[in-house]
């Protein structure tokens, strides 16, 4: 598995990807890279997740920051145990928070990445300020797979 922390200026193969803090790995999160591992395997892309050190309430509120559950080291591993082939921890900073939802998906998410798949919780969301969601990659020609929350006991996971 290879890990990046940065954006590379371009990637040599296509990749189907999922986006997210991973925090606890739970069945929630589970569900998505099992359904990124089938969806890429189907179209021979490269499985691969986008994942933020450090959280990014961490960044905005850190008095009201949640307890981490899992080191990056943690989640890793689990990545690894389930086949992805490629991790990109993103360094959630102002710079990165100030990114328009614009240059994320036809900057980084098309021509850096060459993410051709996405898969993506129902509560995805975006760009500076949360300003964009899942309407706007669909708009945006990206193939694309939501999953919906799964509850526990009646709690989202």
């Amino acid at each position: 598995m290879q890990v990046f922390r940065h954006f590379p200026l371009s990637s040599s193969t296509p990749i189907g990807l999922t986006i997210g803090n991973f925090d606890g790995v739970h069945i929630g999160h589970q569900v998505l890279i099992e359904k990124l591992i089938a969806e890429s395997k189907k179209r021979k892309l490269t499985p691969s997740v986008m994942t933020f050190e450090p959280h990014p309430k961490e960044f905005f509120t850190p008095e009201n920051a949640p307890t981490r559950l899992t080191t990056l080291r943690e989640k890793l591993e689990f990545f690894l145990s389930y086949g992805i082939e490629k991790v990109f921890v993103c360094a959630f900073n102002q710079k990165f928070s100030n990114i328009s939802s614009e240059v994320f998906m036809h900057q980084i998410l098309k021509a850096q990445l060459k993410a051709e798949l996405l898969i993506v919780g129902d509560d995805f969301r975006f760009g500076s300020k949360r300003q964009a969601g899942i309407d706007d990659l669909r708009k945006n020609a990206f193939e694309l797979f939501e999953i919906p929350e799964i509850d526990v006991n009646g709690k989202r996971v």
